[in-house]
């Protein structure tokens, strides 16, 4: 099933409710609780919403956003580098349950045999028994401390000296035991990624992901005949510095990635369809369905700062929102219902129930501000069959 646009009736949702939902998102933009936003909305195959309201960036010359301005995607990145590493298990490169250390033996440092536990899978899961702020409070002791190895030229400088100045993390609990928000362990899976396959991260993935499926105004390094299209934030807003004028200096894979809302709902929808969209299989369908189930039986930490989604299982580089109960969560979704959100207000989600993909590019101006659950309960009542 590939993606086009219909009407409502097409799509099995009432015209009435989805005038509704349009009505709601402008309603954001006019209120002021955002400057832009685009909103998608399909099922069964059918786009029966998509729009852009507000201004591409702050000025009062700024142009009208456009249904294929361009978004920081923040930790929405995570879903694709869980797909290049699942690619990489689909053929027999990777082993999911191997130890990590078997393609980046630099994680485990000295005396930490303990490390030697962490498998790739508890990268994609968030169940490594690392912590963030452990990565943050050692690289910040190393930096200008330690002599870093030549940068491979297969490998983002940035990047590079992002994992030598955070290699020997301490474990913190017993792999597999507690699942607690890693950002390190997907950069680390990116890593994997670039070992195992020879190619920059960003190649890989633009050959084994975003070609096949067409997505072609999805990067990690956005080039510049592109960037004035990327969605940009009022400066001094707490998000301003996903603003894109500087994303050479981070493309990374847990949390770097610029795409529009049509292309990752063609992503989205390709894991609605199995790992398939438009005769090109991407991932089988048994590996679908493993990264779109909890993993270990464990609902996800909150993190001590904020409570995003922080009391559902994650999957293989997937949220299980229709788990959660947090107060961000669309109570209408299916208990089946995956995604992920990122920092700045994005929003992906899939519901295999109601036959739902979801985009909502929201420009986020405060923490206390994001009505993304609201839009995707308006979406799912739309349903009317």
């Amino acid at each position: 099933m590939k993606l086009r646009k219909g009407t409502p009736e097409e799509a099995g949702v009432v015209p009435e409710r989805v005038e509704r939902v349009r009505a709601l998102a402008e309603g954001w933009v006019d209120a002021g609780a955002t400057p832009a936003l685009v909103v998608l909305a399909a099922r069964r195959g059918v786009i029966f919403l998509h729009e852009a309201f507000g201004k591409l960036r702050p000025g009062d010359d700024a142009p009208d956003l456009a249904l294929d301005s361009i978004y920081p995607l923040a930790s929405i990145s995570k879903t694709i580098t869980a797909t290049a590493v699942m690619r990489l298990v689909e053929d027999g490169r990777v082993g999911l349950n191997r130890p990590v250390c078997n393609y980046i033996p630099e994680i485990i440092g000295e005396l930490q045999d303990g490390k030697k536990k962490i498998t790739v899978r508890h990268l994609l899961s968030h169940t490594s028994g690392l912590r963030d702020e452990d990565a943050y409070a050692l690289a910040e002791l190393r930096r200008g401390k330690i002599e870093l190895p030549p940068c491979p030229p297969n490998q983002h400088p940035a990047i590079h000296e992002w994992l030598h100045l955070r290699y020997g993390l301490p474990l913190r609990a017993e792999p597999g035991t507690t699942m607690c928000y890693f950002n390190q362990g997907f950069t680390l899976a990116g890593e994997i990624v670039r070992r195992v396959s020879g190619e920059s991260f960003a190649d890989f993935c633009r050959a084994r992901i975003f070609a096949p499926l067409g997505m072609n105004d999805t990067y990690f390094t956005a080039p510049k005949e592109v960037r004035p299209r990327i969605m940009r934030r009022p400066a001094g807003t707490p998000f301003d510095w996903w603003n894109g004028e500087d994303n050479d200096e981070w493309p990374g894979p847990a949390g770097g990635g610029y795409s529009t809302a049509m292309d990752m709902a063609i992503f989205g929808q390709m894991f609605l369809n199995g790992g398939a969209y438009g005769g090109v299989r991407v991932l089988s369908p048994a590996t679908v369905d493993l990264m779109t189930r909890g993993q270990f039986g464990l609902r996800m930490q909150p993190p001590e700062d904020e409570d995003p989604f922080s009391n559902c299982p994650y999957g293989l580089g997937w949220f299980i929102f229709g788990e959660d109960t947090g107060a961000e969560a669309a109570a209408l979704w299916s208990p089946r219902t995956f995604g992920h959100t990122g920092s700045g207000g994005v929003m992906l989600w899939i519901d295999p129930v109601y036959e739902i993909v979801g985009a909502f590019f929201f420009a986020q101006l405060t923490h206390e501000v994001w009505p993304g659950d609201l839009f995707a309960n308006a979406v799912t009542a739309a349903v009317g069959d």
